[in-house]
């Protein structure tokens, strides 16, 4: 039996009071606006899974340039084969992390504005191993508040970064109370104090420079001049003490702040 095979076992284990036992159709304008929370800082893929079926809905076809594999036959039992060995108990840690936030505490009616992020060490079809991004929320629910799927996009994050920081963190959607950097039970009722936080313009430039823009064209899509880019650029800089944008950008990923 291969290592790799009980991690989908283990991860679901005692979810099923937690899961739908329909499917529940989301809402294709939510996951509209909620997709402008997630973000790709490096070539990505994203899936939808039912989580009563254990089997994905969706799978974008960008697959096949991140990880080597068609989308068309893509299981979540080849997405949990490409974990790397020395990650399988940590990745567990973080789904019960997950398991924990989600169902015992917050309130059931808060399950579908969290986004839970951490990183993760992946093999491609090749064999070569990557670091990545996770980000996951839940996108529809039944009547008593439980999952039935979740959508997740995944960013390769090697040219960012090469630290997993081991820690996971929950982004409140709306804006409302998020936690950072959370290892364990006792770091969410005692959380620590997080890094200066930038303004939500400031988060929203440093994600699009993230993903490859250019401060012109960062301007033309936010509808603002290029010298406000760059004013908001140097204040990011000044207020986080970096000598540079890819190291603000390495510095919020590891933090999970983006």
């Amino acid at each position: 039996m291969k290592p790799d095979i009980p991690l989908v076992n283990r991860i679901f284990d005692g979810l099923e009071r937690h899961i739908s036992e329909v499917s529940i159709e989301y809402d294709k304008e939510y996951i509209n606006k909620t997709l402008s929370h997630l973000y790709s800082p490096g070539p990505s893929f994203q899936y939808i899974l039912d989580i009563n079926t254990r089997r994905f809905d969706y799978v974008s076809e960008s697959v096949k340039d991140v990880l080597g594999f068609n989308s068309q036959n893509f299981t979540l039992q080849d997405y949990a084969d490409l974990v790397c060995s020395e990650d399988l108990d940590y990745v567990v840690h973080c789904e019960k992390l997950i398991e924990f936030f989600l169902f015992e505490f917050i309130d059931k009616s808060e399950r579908l504005f969290y986004k839970h992020i951490y990183p993760l060490r992946m093999r491609n079809s090749l064999n070569q191993s990557n670091l990545y991004l996770r980000q996951t929320i839940s996108i529809s629910a039944d009547d008593q508040y439980r999952i039935s799927k979740v959508f997740t996009n995944q960013s390769k994050i090697d040219h960012i970064t090469s630290v997993k920081n081991g820690t996971v963190s929950f982004i409140d959607i709306r804006g409302h109370r998020s936690y950072f950097n959370i290892r364990t039970k006792s770091d969410l009722i005692n959380p620590s104090p997080v890094i200066r936080r930038l303004t939500n313009r400031e988060i929203e430039i440093l994600k699009l420079l993230s993903e490859g823009f250019s401060s012109k064209e960062i301007a033309n899509r936010l509808f603002i001049s290029y010298n406000t880019v760059r004013t908001h650029r140097n204040n990011i800089l000044k207020k986080t003490k970096c000598f540079s944008i890819n190291q603000v950008i390495g510095k919020y990923i590891k933090k999970g702040v983006i």
